[in-house]
């Protein structure tokens, strides 16, 4: 694993390694694509995911939520639960920051963004039914403590950067986010 960062050095599940890791890149030569999700939702819907995620009987308390996702972001990178939580941008860029998958889909809008993709290639190829969609979850981003928000911030900052996703800010922090596509500094 070529590109892997010193602190991801173990060995995840190949379907969650990005593809530019292996010493041989099965995906090279290859137009990929690739779906990020904004990290706040995405860490929530771990902790609701049916295979990894949180497995207690109250799965609906905020602070058994926050508690269960400080204890596997600080896991990560070094345990990096399997390859469920390692940072999106290293499924995109490599270590010297090329850009290794040509599309990027923003699971926000993936119905729309799928369709487009597959018209623009001329495939007759549409998405499926969900089989990994969450049950019965009460908890959102609304649900993070600003702890939890500060470290999900500090965990994911590059993809907060690279794909444009906006920072949310706690108390504790000071947030200021560069806008790429209009090239200035806001404060969020």
């Amino acid at each position: 694993m070529q590109d892997l960062p010193l602190g991801l050095r173990k060995k995840f599940c190949p379907w969650h390694t990005p593809p530019h890791w292996f010493k041989d890149n099965p995906m090279k030569g290859k137009v990929v694509f690739t779906i990020v999700r904004n990290p706040y939702t995405r860490i929530i819907f771990e902790y609701y995911c049916n295979w990894r995620g949180f497995k207690g009987s109250n799965k609906n308390n905020a602070t058994i939520m926050n508690e269960w996702i400080w204890k596997k972001i600080e896991k990560t990178p070094q345990q990096s639960y399997y390859g469920h939580l390692i940072p999106q941008h290293y499924y995109v860029y490599n270590k010297l920051g090329r850009k290794m998958v040509k599309h990027v889909l923003r699971f926000e809008n993936l119905t729309e963004e799928f369709q487009e993709l597959m018209e623009k290639y001329s495939l007759n190829i549409t998405l499926g039914n969900k089989t990994n969609a969450r049950g019965s979850s009460a908890l959102s981003v609304e649900n993070l403590t600003r702890e939890t928000i500060d470290m999900v911030n500090d965990r994911y900052a590059k993809d907060f950067r690279f794909f444009n996703y906006s920072l949310l800010c706690s108390y504790s922090s000071l947030c200021i986010q560069f806008n790429y596509n209009n090239r200035y500094l806001e404060r969020v």
